[in-house]
């Protein structure tokens, strides 16, 4: 078969990324891990499920700039291929990240289930007498201050609901999203590592 005018059948040059991408890459997952471990509140769901596709996005950037980062040619590319395809065989999780990414990319963005709510007691003040003191948050930020003009042997407690939510994915049922996040950024983590070690 003929080639028509001004058609090339070569393969596009692979672009390469500057060394130490992946890792940026995996500060970046880990940041996003962190951020989606702090999203606990019912009221936060929709917050969870934007960073949770933005975790899988970036997760898959780790995986793209390892592969273009220039370490070591012909024996590197297989390397890398054959590590790849071993993952993805005997690492479930690692599996299950790479279809929801692919999901989230072409189908629609992934959204957790929402499992039991929990309400607990959190930051706690006793005061005694005429006082005053500061209610925090799980993050330290003050959310209210309480305020005694009680006797002074008339003690006063006051405390923080701390309403907690836990989010699975339909694909991983017996883990948690953030477990989930958490241990899939150790293996591109760990991944990472090797190959830098491997292919200074």
């Amino acid at each position: 078969m003929k080639k028509p005018k001004g058609v090339s059948h070569r393969q596009p040059r692979k672009t390469t990324t500057e060394k130490g991408e992946a890792a940026t890459s995996i500060d970046h997952i880990r940041a996003l891990s962190d951020e989606i471990g702090s999203l606990t509140h019912p009221d936060q769901e929709r917050e969870l499920s934007r960073k949770l596709n933005d975790f899988l996005r970036a997760a898959q950037t780790v995986v793209d700039f390892l592969q273009r980062e220039p370490r070591g040619g012909r024996q590197f590319n297989n390397w890398i291929k054959t590590e790849l395809d071993n993952l993805q065989a005997n690492n479930p999780r690692h599996a299950c990240l790479l279809n929801l990414r692919r999901v989230s990319a072409h189908d629609l963005n992934v959204r957790p289930s929402r499992s039991g709510i929990t309400a607990k007691v959190g930051d706690q003040v006793r005061l005694r007498g005429s006082a005053e003191g500061a209610l925090k948050d799980k993050a330290g930020k003050i959310v209210g201050r309480v305020y005694s003009a009680g006797p002074i042997d008339a003690e006063v407690t006051a405390g923080v609901p701390e309403v907690t939510t836990e989010y699975f994915l339909a694909d991983w049922p017996n883990e948690d999203v953030v477990g989930f996040c958490q241990k899939s950024t150790r293996t591109l983590a760990d991944l990472v590592t090797r190959v830098y070690a491997q292919f200074p």
